[in-house]
């Protein structure tokens, strides 16, 4: 516990060095960094290791959602970048 506190100090300083009006905890640096291993399509159990946790469903369950805005995702479903080839599947 201890350790995580300092991180979080040292990081909170970095912050107010950089001019950052928000402070960054290292849990709000997992939420923002972890979801951009997934978006790159990099395997889930490369990115577990990645973040020190023992079970991909840590990964999964809390860090991996949707980073894409509604039109986004609405665009890449009806064709723009879906690509689904049945090939693969079978």
């Amino acid at each position: 516990m201890c350790l995580d506190y300092r991180v979080d100090q040292y990081l909170y300083s970095l912050c107010e060095e950089a001019g950052i009006g928000i402070k960054k905890s290292s849990h709000k640096i997992s939420k923002t960094f972890i979801p951009s291993l997934f978006a790159t399509g990099l395997n889930v159990d490369k990115i577990r290791e990645i973040a020190g946790h023992e079970d991909e469903r840590t990964s999964l369950n809390n860090y991996c959602f949707e980073t894409k805005t509604d039109k986004e995702s609405e665009r890449i479903l009806d064709g723009g970048g879906f690509k689904l080839n049945i090939a693969d599947i079978i």
